[in-house]
């Protein structure tokens, strides 16, 4: 546009008319505007404010559950925030957890009360106190240097005590000759507070609490993997299934079919599919949750579970992981 005006100069020495003949070049900005107008548009969507709802739904009051980073941080903020969701429940961001003033902020900041009557009736039941003490006992808040490095190097393999939680921390599994400040924030929690108040990983957070060493106290339910203080051991409610590790059936089970709202909106025909793939990972989630249903049900409750295959393979319909049509229908 500046070219086009200078290019007129000779011509015609207004420049507020040079600039109005020039302006039709803005007309470009409307084709990026009507071409994506279909795929890119969020009108109706509501997939994130469900996905938050649900994660936050599925922790005990009090709890702390561990994100991975932005698509499964931002959406729990704004529902604890805007519409007051379990606001008891603390968010650790793995993203952020490596800077000073996050982890103050972690510690400084008291949980509010639990509202019984705003939570599933899962939680209604019985008496839940409200913690006085921060996350971790040696963070020093009253230091101006942090008590937690920014890393700690890790050249082999090496045994951490937990409180009870006993983990092989193998810089192979991690990826990495070192932990980040991220990571001895984890553990410090871990340590300080397992057994005492409920600590979760979200499913977002894939593989990390296994690159831990916490494999064996890890136990899926629905969207968060909870931290046990003992080895995880079957039970009635407890099995363990193939490629999911252990899983709490009858807690995902009651989660998955009474409480989640998010699975008909991941579910919900879209035919130009997922609006941005990169934060397509909440829709994968609920299909691993039913998905693993699937699986846990097929014998002790086969409606229950043919249901679980439908909507996984709807939710998977809408990704770029779609199930080919041979394998639809049968539960894994």
């Amino acid at each position: 546009m500046e070219w086009l005006t200078e290019s007129r100069a000779k011509g015609e020495a207004n420049p507020e008319r040079r600039w109005l003949l020039a302006s039709p070049v803005l007309l470009v900005a409307l084709v990026p505007l009507v071409g994506n107008h279909l795929t890119a548009s969020r009108a109706s969507e509501t997939m994130a404010r469900d996905y938050a709802r649900d994660v936050l739904r599925s922790v005990d009051p009090y709890a702390l559950v561990v994100t991975a980073g932005d698509n499964d941080t931002f959406p729990l903020w704004y529902a604890q925030e805007v519409e007051g969701v379990r606001r008891d429940v603390s968010v650790l961001v793995l993203s952020l957890a490596s800077t000073n003033w996050y982890l103050h902020q972690l510690q400084e900041r008291p949980p509010a009360n639990f509202e019984p009557d705003a939570a599933p009736e899962l939680f209604r039941n019985q008496r839940w106190p409200r913690p006085r003490t921060p996350w971790m006992s040696g963070f020093n808040l009253a230091s101006p240097r942090d008590t937690l490095p920014e890393y700690l190097p890790l050249g082999q393999a090496a045994t951490g005590y937990l409180g009870p939680i006993t983990v092989r921390l193998d810089p192979r599994a991690l990826g990495r000759p070192y932990l980040l400040r991220s990571d001895l924030a984890v553990l410090e929690i871990i340590k300080d507070q397992v057994g005492k108040r409920p600590i979760y990983f979200s499913t977002s957070t894939g593989v990390y609490p296994d690159q831990l060493g916490l494999s064996s106290y890890l136990v899926q339910e629905g969207l968060v993997r909870r931290v046990l203080p003992r080895p995880v051991a079957t039970s009635d409610s407890v099995r363990f299934l193939e490629v999911r590790g252990w899983v709490n059936v009858a807690r995902t089970q009651a989660l998955a079919f009474g409480v989640y709202h998010g699975a008909a909106t991941a579910a919900r025909a879209r035919p130009r599919g997922w609006v941005d793939e990169p934060s397509q990972s909440s829709l994968l989630q609920y299909a691993v949750v039913y998905d693993t249903m699937a699986s846990a049900l097929r014998e002790r409750n086969p409606a229950l579970a043919v249901q679980a295959t439908q909507l996984r393979d709807a939710i998977l319909s809408n990704t770029s992981y779609a199930l080919p049509a041979e394998r639809r229908g049968v539960g894994r």
